[in-house]
């Protein structure tokens, strides 16, 4: 019970943290543009291409490269765990 507790409490510090981010980077937006809407707008399309080429390009690259790294790891992890079973195998016998 205690347990649901905390981790209830956890979620709600992630969540009010996540809204005061939130507003603060909204009320900056808002400030920056206020005074320098040109520089707004040319950081904003600047972020946009940015998202744009981490989208196209480097998330295929780092899933496959995931994908590579989760099989071997299942390998090793596998044979890591055969050899724990085979040594509790030898010295039962």
């Amino acid at each position: 019970m205690q347990e649901d507790a905390r981790n209830s409490f956890d979620m709600l510090i992630v969540i009010l943290s996540f809204a005061t981010e939130a507003v603060v980077t909204a009320v900056v937006i808002i400030t920056i543009f206020v005074i320098n809407p040109f520089m707004t707008v040319f950081v904003a399309v600047t972020l946009l291409l940015l998202l744009g080429f981490i989208s196209k390009f480097l998330r295929p690259f780092l899933r496959m490269e995931g994908e590579i790294y989760q099989k071997s790891y299942d390998e090793t992890n596998k044979w890591f765990l055969q050899s724990i079973s085979g040594i509790k195998e030898v010295k039962a016998s």
